[in-house]
């Protein structure tokens, strides 16, 4: 028999990854409100449209409603998890660990724990999981290179593998560079995580 594959293709405008720290919880109601308020009241157009009124009258209005757009990014940031919506609840956990721990699978096995009793609360609790009983856990093993030497990370990491999983953990090497180099980067992520800030 000819089996023939086919492929579906989704897009969805504006599709978000949403990362944020597991203790993470929405702002009180009266905060959400203001927030609310805040994003109609700061958005503004600039395309405007010319509306021919009775008696020969005419009014300039905005063509778009971007206030709409603003208000729908803040209500989501804002939402407390849902029975029966799915936005706000999480996917995956990355379990973030540090190549100087002298105890790093001791670590390892202390947050895996933690974040288990978490997605598996019975009743559930915030944070809420997708699906609390597959969910993804993931390893991030976090060298930073101007601190200490790649080969004891890269022994690590191949611990941290061998416990957990080779399609789970991640090595992610951070000040690897020096020079003027170094510096340069260095002010972009400072760039950014002032954006990164200023945002939240």
């Amino acid at each position: 028999t000819n089996q023939r594959c086919h492929w579906y293709k989704h897009f969805h405008k504006n599709l978000k990854l949403n990362i944020c720290d597991i203790g993470w919880r929405p702002p009180q109601t009266v905060l959400a409100r203001k927030m609310l308020n805040e994003s109609v009241t700061s958005a503004s157009s600039e395309k405007t449209k010319i509306i021919s009124l009775t008696n020969g009258l005419e009014l300039e209005v905005p063509s778009e409603e971007p206030w709409f757009d603003n208000w729908k990014e803040t209500f989501f940031s804002v939402q407390f998890p849902a029975e029966h919506e799915f936005t706000r609840n999480f996917l995956s956990c990355i379990i973030v660990l540090s190549s100087s721990d002298s105890n790093m699978l001791e670590t390892a096995n202390q947050l895996t724990q933690k974040v288990q009793m978490m997605q598996n609360m019975t009743p559930p609790k915030l944070p809420k999981w997708f699906q609390p009983n597959d969910v993804l856990n993931s390893y991030l093993l976090l060298h930073d290179g101007s601190m200490g030497d790649i080969s004891m990370a890269q022994q690590t990491f191949e611990i941290l593998k061998s416990n957990f999983g080779e399609n789970r953990c991640f090595l992610l090497q951070i000040n690897s560079s020096s020079g003027n180099g170094f510096q340069e980067l260095l002010i972009k992520w400072i760039l950014l995580m002032g954006n990164l800030v200023k945002s939240v």
